[in-house]
C-alpha cells in the first residue's frame, strides 16, 4: 500500500513538473510573439515618420531654392578670340560642338555681356569679355540647361542669373568690421524681423567705472 501511494506521488510530481515546463515554455513563445508584432509596428511607424521627415525637408529645401530668370543662361567660353568677334548678337558661336548643344536647346541669340577688351591671363584679372548672354526658350529650365552647357569642352562655367532680392542690412560704416554678426546669420534674421520701437529694453551692467583715479577705481551705483 505504501509503495502503491508513494508510485502515486511521483507520477503526480512528474506531472506538475512537466506542466511548469510546459506553462513556462508558453509564455515564452507569447512574450517573443508580442514583442515581434509590437516592434513590427513600431518600425512601421518609424519608417512612416522617417519618410515624412524626408518628405518635409525635401519640400523646405525646394522652397528654399534660389530663383533663376527665365529664359537665360550665361555662359563663360575659353576662348577669347571667339568671344571677341561676337560684335552682335548671333544664334552661333562659331565652337561647333557649343553650337551643337545651343541648337539642342533651341537657342535664340548669343551675345556678350560686357563690351570689354580681352583681359590677358597673366594679369590675374577674370576677362569678362568672355562672358556670354544666352536667350534660350522661357519653358526649359536655366539650371538644366546651364549643368548641361557646362560639360562642353569650350566652356569655362555656365550658370543662370540668379535673382536678387534686398536685404535688410544696417547702414552703420563699420558693420563689415564685426565678424561676428554673419557668424549667427544676423542678416537673415533682420530680413524676418527688423525690430520693434514700442519694444522697451533695459540693458544693465556691473556699474563699474574702470578710471583707477588715485589708484582707487570708482563705483556707480545703478
Amino acid at each position: 500500500m505504501k509503495n502503491k501511494k508513494t508510485e502515486q506521488y511521483k507520477q503526480v510530481r512528474w506531472i506538475m513538473k512537466h506542466n511548469w515546463y510546459l506553462n513556462t515554455f508558453m509564455v515564452i513563445v507569447i512574450s517573443l510573439l508580442v514583442f515581434l508584432l509590437s516592434s513590427a509596428g513600431l518600425n512601421k511607424s518609424v519608417r512612416s515618420n522617417s519618410l515624412n521627415s524626408i518628405s518635409n525637408f525635401s519640400q523646405k529645401a525646394e522652397n528654399l531654392r534660389p530663383e533663376v530668370v527665365p529664359g537665360v543662361v550665361v555662359v563663360k567660353i575659353k576662348s577669347a578670340p571667339v568671344a571677341h568677334a561676337l560684335v552682335k548678337a548671333s544664334a552661333v558661336t562659331s565652337l561647333s560642338s557649343l553650337d551643337a548643344r545651343l541648337q539642342q536647346f533651341g537657342a535664340t541669340s548669343v551675345q556678350k555681356m560686357f563690351h570689354h577688351k580681352p583681359i590677358h591671363a597673366k594679369s590675374g584679372i577674370s576677362d569678362i569679355s568672355r562672358i556670354l548672354k544666352v536667350s534660350i526658350p522661357v519653358p526649359l529650365n536655366p539650371v538644366v540647361v546651364a549643368q548641361e552647357l557646362e560639360c562642353d569642352p569650350n566652356v569655362e562655367y555656365a550658370e543662370p542669373v540668379y535673382l536678387r532680392k534686398i536685404c535688410a542690412a544696417p547702414n552703420d560704416p563699420m558693420y563689415f568690421q564685426q565678424h561676428h554678426l554673419p557668424q549667427i546669420q544676423a542678416p537673415e534674421g533682420w530680413d524676418v524681423q527688423q525690430g520693434d520701437s514700442t519694444v522697451i529694453i533695459g540693458i544693465v551692467d556691473t556699474g563699474f567705472q574702470n578710471d583707477f583715479i588715485g589708484g582707487v577705481f570708482s563705483y556707480n551705483r545703478i
